[in-house]
């Protein structure tokens, strides 16, 4: 693994007090130029690989019989099949993983020129590009490789990316999946058992760094670029870019915003080269770093040129897909003041970007409901993490009041609807968020003033904007807008009861309930997103049989829904096709917002 996260333990989401739209979204044509404008997520394309049709258990029983996996007993060797490759099959049905796409097929390529002169082992490697926002590269002794779109975000060119996946392709030759489970299997009664882990992986991380050298430098990239790799790995936890945010960016003609809410100072980056690793399960950057050197001294002969071998232009068009892709993720793990951030970052390069606007309008709807919901410390990084450029950004989400938060998304949010006026989606998107002022008690249109600060004087808004309601004045041309306002004051306010609900809804679902047939469906059509079953015994979760009930729980729908007379859809892995993945995967991305925080 290149970095220190842990790609496992992704699967959390906030908590979800806010209703955020994730949109159909077309696939995009895999060999044409990225339209940034109007940008798409990434999308799987092509034939499905094997490692995604066949079922987990049906793997395991094969690679039970095969002499691959080298292991002292049966018993092990099942363990080891059985929790890895569940594992990784749940992660590549997760919505997150996608094949033959742009970013995949160009990851690929630079593994074909890694790996020129030897074809048996290129055709063991399968890569495909994990969506995930954590800087972050890995592989499994199955042959699969994993890249992160964060990973690919914060690259400077191509020839780091050559030396992550010489990294990750050395720890597949070595079988440091093996070796590891092996190892921490017989250390369990070890006192000492963390230390002894650390040291063990140390080292394996350490000989996959020499063994990629050889590799990279055989492939004809620049010597210069290789330790320019550890400084990306020192500041992964940070934005894709460190700039200024310029404080006039939240402003507009309408809306002034005082200095006095944005720090003073830049926030220090706290990032330790020589950080201590004696508890860590990998060395220290600087570790790495002088192990690589010293490795590169060894060397004997020249180096190759190559920064780019595939070209500057297609290497910057893979990493603003990746970029754009964390957009995206963070709007959809509610992480907004990091969103806006990247948002900036792009927009001096896409100023034009609807995709940038659509988040940007989705950012400041879910700031508004956290903030709504007093919990505006989820979706904003606390002090102790405020580090660089980007650090401002929270500083300054966390310094708006109620009011003044409130205010800002009206502002930026009929900006946005007033641009895209004809767009289905922004309208309901802000319909939405309308709706939702509409029933707020602190929200009054009336509080505001008819005049903007355009009309006072410099000198007054200098000496009185500190003291003055800034936001107050900030809805002028809005409450002058007669056709919004009536179709604001239009909207109807919510009443309602314990649980959030309508008195009215909960009458219309009583009368439901009493024409249910006498299944309780009461529909004709049932759709089921991935069924699943776990079963356990003393000893933890039993993989194959849970699989195995799995299917037979996905036949009992379909049979009683025959016995009903009800149409039934079943979404999930076992009957699936590229274009299926895909929808699927549009679901999983909507579902995952509405889960809340564990």
């Amino acid at each position: 693994m290149f970095s220190t996260f842990a790609p496992m333990n992704k699967y959390f989401m906030k908590q979800v007090c806010i209703f955020l739209l994730v949109f159909s979204i077309n696939t995009s044509t895999v060999f044409c130029q990225t339209d940034f404008s109007q940008y798409s997520t990434l999308q799987s394309n092509g034939a499905m690989p094997d490692d995604f049709k066949e079922a987990t258990f049906r793997k395991v029983e094969k690679e039970l019989e095969s002499e691959d996996i080298e292991l002292d007993d049966q018993k092990s060797k099942v363990e080891f099949l059985e929790k890895t490759r569940y594992a990784i099959d749940d992660l590549l049905h997760s919505g997150d993983v996608v094949y033959g796409d742009k970013v995949s097929n160009y990851v690929s390529s630079i593994a074909d020129r890694l790996l020129a002169d030897n074809a048996g082992l290129r055709s063991e490697l399968r890569f495909y590009t994990l969506k995930m926002n954590e800087t972050n590269a890995f592989s499994t002794d199955q042959g699969i490789i994993f890249v992160t779109t964060g990973l690919l975000s914060r690259l400077k060119n191509e020839a780091q990316l050559a030396y992550i996946l010489s990294h990750e392709i050395a720890h597949y030759t070595e079988k440091h999946v093996i070796e590891t489970f092996v190892w921490k299997k017989n250390q369990r009664k070890w006192k000492n058992w963390v230390g002894r882990m650390s040291v063990y992986s140390k080292s394996k991380e350490l000989e996959a760094d020499r063994l990629a050298i050889d590799m990279y430098r055989n492939a004809g990239y620049s010597k210069d670029e290789l330790l320019s790799t550890f400084k990306l790995l020192l500041y992964s936890y940070l934005p894709f870019s460190q700039t200024p945010i310029e404080i006039d960016y939240f402003r507009t003609d309408r809306l002034y915003i005082p200095n006095s809410l944005f720090p003073d100072s830049t926030f220090e980056i706290k990032a330790n080269a020589f950080e201590s690793d004696s508890l860590s399960s990998h060395p220290n950057v600087a570790r790495r770093k002088y192990a690589v050197m010293d490795r590169m001294d060894e060397i004997e002969g020249s180096w190759g040129e190559f920064v780019n071998f595939h070209g500057e232009e297609l290497f910057n068009e893979i990493r603003n897909i990746a970029r754009f892709e964390t957009v995206r993720t963070d709007v959809m793990e509610a992480n907004f003041g990091k969103a806006l951030y990247s948002i900036y970052l792009l927009e001096r390069d896409f100023s034009e970007s609807f995709f940038l606007d659509r988040m940007k309008l989705l950012s400041w709807l879910g700031l508004y409901q956290y903030k709504s919901c007093s919990k505006i410390e989820l979706t904003v990084l606390p002090d102790n993490d405020l580090e660089g450029e980007s650090a401002d950004v929270h500083y300054f989400l966390k310094k708006l009041n109620r009011k003044s938060l409130t205010t800002l998304s009206m502002r930026y949010i009929y900006d946005i609807r007033k641009k895209y006026f004809n767009n289905s989606e922004i309208q309901v998107a802000s319909s939405y968020f309308f709706h939702l002022l509409r029933n707020d008690e602190e929200f009054k249109l009336s509080n505001y003033s008819t005049e903007s600060f355009s009309t006072y004087p410099d000198s007054v808004k200098k000496e009185s904007i500190d003291s003055l309601n800034f936001y107050s004045y900030a809805l002028s041309d809005i409450l002058t807008d007669s056709t919004f306002i009536k179709e604001f004051n239009n909207l109807e306010p919510t009443k309602q009861v314990s649980g959030h609900i309508k008195i009215e809804e909960k009458q219309r679902r009583r009368d439901r309930y009493s024409s249910y047939n006498e299944l309780k469906i009461g529909s004709k059509k049932l759709i089921v997103v991935e069924p699943r079953i776990f079963d356990y015994n003393r000893h933890g979760r039993k993989y194959v049989k849970s699989e195995k009930l799995e299917s037979i729980f996905s036949e009992c729908i379909e049979s009683s829904g025959e016995l009903a007379g009800v149409e039934t859809h079943q979404i999930n892995k076992r009957n699936i096709t590229t274009e299926s993945y895909n929808s699927r995967s549009i679901l999983f991305g909507f579902l995952s917002q509405l889960i809340q925080e564990q």
